[in-house]
């Protein structure tokens, strides 16, 4: 899912344990990161230094995320019996009237 036009965007997980079937998939070769919850500061900070993040963020949290953010796009994951799981949100810094800086990593 994150991979042709979506690798430009940084993966953060806003739980830890979501990141480890990333982990498995991408044999650790891509770079990610872990928050603890959808961290407002935390995320503006990811987004200086990365530009672009696909936010994978538990379904609870959504609703602060859509308040937060400008969102360019969300995709939601369901069980199979309905109930949504978690999403995942795109989110640019110059959507968010961030400048970005540069990466150093």
């Amino acid at each position: 899912m994150l991979a042709g036009p979506l690798s430009e965007y940084h993966p953060v997980f806003t739980a830890w344990g979501f990141h480890l079937q990333f982990l498995f998939l991408t044999d650790g070769q891509r770079p990610y990161s872990v928050i603890s919850g959808a961290d407002r500061q935390r995320i503006d900070e990811l987004l200086q230094r990365h530009g672009k993040i696909s936010l994978i963020v538990k379904i609870d949290e959504l609703d602060r995320v859509r308040a937060a953010f400008e969102i360019q796009h969300e995709i939601l994951f369901t069980q199979r019996n309905g109930p949504e799981l978690f999403a995942m949100v795109l989110v640019t810094a110059a959507d968010q009237g961030i400048v970005q800086a540069a990466a150093s990593d």
